[in-house]
């Protein structure tokens, strides 16, 4: 698990010696039984700028696909719900059919660490659990690019 005690500020330098923001991955396997805090916390100050889920293993059981809702432990879709269902697929948030799950005003990153929950489950119950599904789900962000 990441811990961060402060807003974790970085910069590079350019070839220029301009400063540049420096951006940052982090990731977690995600299964049909996923659910609860994760091993991603973002740092105080950060912005998210992207998220994604690969699906390697596209389960069965479920006619409708997967969902991997991305919130907090007060708030299951805070971040937003990644819907998919195709093997060896890559689903992004804000793109196809996870354009109306985007939370960009939630991607700012106010002044204390977050710590990411990931629930994972059929899109909807009537078509039935979600069985053997596989994937991994990214986060990237920006540090320190959220300064109040």
């Amino acid at each position: 698990m990441t811990t961060f005690t402060h807003p974790l500020k970085v910069k590079a330098l350019n070839r220029d010696g301009m400063t540049t923001q420096v951006v940052i991955q982090q990731q977690a396997t995600v299964t049909n039984l996923t659910s609860g805090a994760s091993s991603i916390r973002i740092p105080a100050r950060a912005q998210i700028f992207d998220m994604s889920m690969i699906v390697n293993v596209s389960g069965s059981g479920n006619s409708q696909g997967v969902a991997c809702r991305i919130g907090t432990s007060t708030d299951a879709v805070f971040f937003g719900q990644l819907i998919g269902s195709v093997q060896s697929t890559i689903y992004r948030a804000g793109v196809a059919r996870n354009l109306a799950t985007v939370s960009a005003a939630n991607w700012k990153i106010g002044a204390n660490d977050v710590q990411l929950h990931l629930d994972v489950s059929g899109v909807t119950t009537a078509a039935g659990a979600v069985d053997n599904f596989e994937g991994v789900f990214t986060v990237y962000y920006i540090v320190n690019e959220n300064n109040p």
